[in-house]
């Protein structure tokens, strides 16, 4: 076991924390998702990502809180979703400690040997082990965010938290931009320092912006979640100027990181958006909000390939209509084919999480738990996303509706490319905040906030 510098700099503010008001370990879990190639401590040659890290700070924390078992009781009574998760956890954890042992050395997976996925017979490894506690991080997460929600005080940190993320992951990704047309390739080497596999970024001479993260589609996923997290308290009125502004520059970076990801989640934001809007569409009008939206679009794609033509049809046959065709394409084709296969082999149940290797979230969830385990999980995710109306509060709700855009929006892309049914630090902090309001009524209406 090791401890980096960043891994340092989180034990210390984690251990402030315990002396801090709530708001303080906040702030430090939400900030610490946007290192997303970082690891904090390496445990038997496994990265524990910050947020993680933080995480056990922010429980510490909470456990000496009076009457948390109360607390604690009443989230599983409130909220639907805490037991669901809750039950998902325990299935997918006793499954993958013993359908790798049931099926050892029957089926052949896709795992990580010397750096490179390769076919081998499956056992039982450090990578279920780490997926694992992946799962029981998601369900600390989501009960732990639920509980402190619960008064509203916290909601607002937390929104408040998130946009200074969006701030925060905005400055690295022009940075990234900006210093590696300086000749300054390493300039943010030193938060990725977990053994992830950094991906070259060029594309047909255009610099695809990973920020943090390890490869541009992991930033352009996370990018995304934060322009639909603004974008929605922005609609709702909610520190306008900030929530716009970081909407605004998440949906350039976006566009600009040339990520067939990042591309599939602008389309579902806008499916979302005209959901929202759906009164305005079938009453033949648009909002100003949503007709500025279209305009904006329409120009910066006009501009773009005025200025850009061979570039930009380069990257849109490459990133999108050839994806299929690349090394990386054919190669996670693979990966999906021996997934389904692994389903197939199993009888249904899976290798356990973490016990192959995938591209897709639904083929993760099918291959490593089983058509039970999916089923349990579709459960859970549409019991988030009709969620419950605890408060009248429309700040309250607002930042919950935003939310669950939020997740959707990062979902979609996931359903294509995710590789483990850990899908990051960000998705886990939203998920509680949607659980929260019922629907989208709260990004339905507009509200001021003083």
């Amino acid at each position: 076991m090791s401890i980096s510098i960043l891994g340092l700099i989180f034990l210390i503010l984690g251990a402030i924390a315990q002396i801090k008001k709530p708001s303080f370990i906040i702030y430090v879990l939400v900030i610490s998702s946007v290192l997303g190639a970082a690891s904090a401590v390496d445990l038997a040659g496994k990265p524990i990502l910050p947020g993680i890290f933080v995480l056990g700070f922010l429980c510490l924390y909470l456990i000496r809180v009076k009457d948390i078992d109360k607390s604690i009781v009443q989230a599983f009574r409130e909220n639907p979703s805490v037991g669901f998760l809750l039950i998902f956890t325990i299935f997918s954890c006793v499954a993958s400690f013993f359908l790798p042992r049931f099926f050892k050395g029957d089926v052949w997976v896709y795992n990580l040997q010397d750096g490179k996925y390769v076919e081998q017979l499956l056992i039982f490894s450090g990578s279920h082990v780490a997926q694992i506690f992946y799962m029981l991080a998601t369900f600390l997460f989501f009960l732990t965010v639920i509980i402190m929600v619960r008064q509203i005080k916290y909601m607002i940190v937390f929104a408040d938290a998130l946009l200074v993320l969006g701030v925060i992951n905005i400055v690295l990704g022009l940075s990234d931009l900006v210093f590696y047309n300086l000749g300054m390739t390493d300039y943010l080497t030193y938060l990725k320092n977990a053994n992830y596999a950094i991906v070259d970024q060029s594309l047909s001479g255009v610099r695809r912006i990973a920020g943090s993260f390890s490869e541009t589609s992991s930033f352009s996923r996370f990018t995304a979640g934060l322009m639909a997290f603004s974008f929605f308290l922005y609609r709702s009125g909610y520190r306008k100027k900030l929530s716009g502004a970081v909407a605004l520059f998440s949906f350039l970076l976006v566009l600009l990181a040339t990520s067939s990801s990042g591309y599939i989640s602008l389309a579902f934001f806008s499916l979302i958006l005209m959901y929202v809007e759906k009164n305005y569409l079938l009453s033949g009008q648009l909002s100003k909000g949503f007709f500025l939206i279209l305009v904006f679009s329409f120009f910066t794609a006009c501009m773009l390939m005025l200025l850009f033509p061979e570039q930009v049809l380069s990257i849109i046959d490459s990133a999108i209509f050839n994806k299929l065709d690349s090394a990386s394409g054919i190669e996670r084709s693979e990966w999906n084919a021996s997934a389904w296969d692994n389903f197939l082999q199993t009888y249904g149940f899976g290798v356990g999480l973490g016990g192959n290797k995938a591209s897709s979230f639904y083929l993760v969830l099918l291959s490593n738990v089983g058509w039970f385990g999916l089923v349990l999980y579709i459960i859970f995710f549409f019991s988030v996303l009709k969620g419950r109306l605890r408060q009248s509060e429309v700040t309250y709700n607002a930042v919950s509706g935003a939310a669950k855009a939020a997740v959707l929006v990062m979902l979609a892309p996931a359903l294509f490319s995710a590789t483990s049914a850990f899908i990051g630090t960000l998705f886990c902090l939203l998920l509680p905040l949607a659980a929260c309001s019922k629907g989208f009524a709260g990004i339905s209406r507009s509200f001021t906030r003083a």
